[in-house]
């Protein structure tokens, strides 16, 4: 009995539940890793490649764009400037290379949601849409991982806004882990199939 009451409290230690039954965030970067170890496909981008556009595609195929351009990669890291205030908020959409269930990053300078602008990001994983303030999720430094409960299909970073004076929420990003139900299909492969379907029909006009 008491050994279980410390896993459950080493657990709520570092789970962050939300009322969206839907969507489990969690703020520590190995348990997260343990929850999705079982999915076929699971991808960590490090953003190595140093770029400053409206639209990137990283080496795993992850994408991300921002309308206002304002973000770019440096050291290893994402940047992200977001401003809630705007005429034109300043949005990152993320687009995945598979259909993904969860996702997780390390990161750091945070803002508190108290203190004027911060960053949030908007998941929908067929559900409706949920917003969690980043952090909250793990405070000033640390990581935001991610599950859901069916596949996700937007994730928007975005601001808090709250601050008409602040030049938004500089956050940066590194170790965007993302873990998906499907298997990645070889770009061959649609060819071999093609091929194989084209034999048999050979064999079915020879015979």
């Amino acid at each position: 009995m008491t050994k279980f009451l410390v896993a459950a409290a080493t657990a709520l230690a570092t789970v962050v539940t939300t009322a969206q039954a839907t969507i489990t965030t969690y703020n520590d970067r190995a348990l997260f890793e343990a929850v999705i170890a079982g999915a076929p496909t699971i991808r960590t981008e490090g953003f190595d490649n140093n770029t400053d556009s409206m639209f990137f595609v990283h080496e795993t195929g992850l994408e991300t764009e921002s309308p206002n351009n304002n973000h770019l990669v440096r050291g290893s890291e994402l940047r992200l400037v977001l401003e809630g205030d705007r005429d034109e908020p300043t949005i990152t959409n993320v687009a995945f290379p598979l259909p993904v269930f969860a996702f997780g990053f390390n990161y750091r300078e945070a803002n508190n949601p108290s203190d004027g602008d911060a960053a949030q990001v908007t998941i929908n994983d067929g559900s409706g849409e949920q917003t969690f303030v980043i952090f909250n999720v793990g405070g000033r430094n640390g990581f935001a991982g991610f599950v859901g409960m069916g596949t996700l299909t937007s994730v928007v970073f975005g601001s808090t806004g709250g601050d008409s004076t602040f030049n938004g929420d500089f956050i940066w990003f590194d170790d965007l882990t993302f873990a998906s139900s499907q298997v990645p299909v070889p770009a061959a492969a649609p060819l071999m199939l093609a091929g194989l379907a084209g034999l048999g029909l050979r064999r079915r006009k020879a015979t």
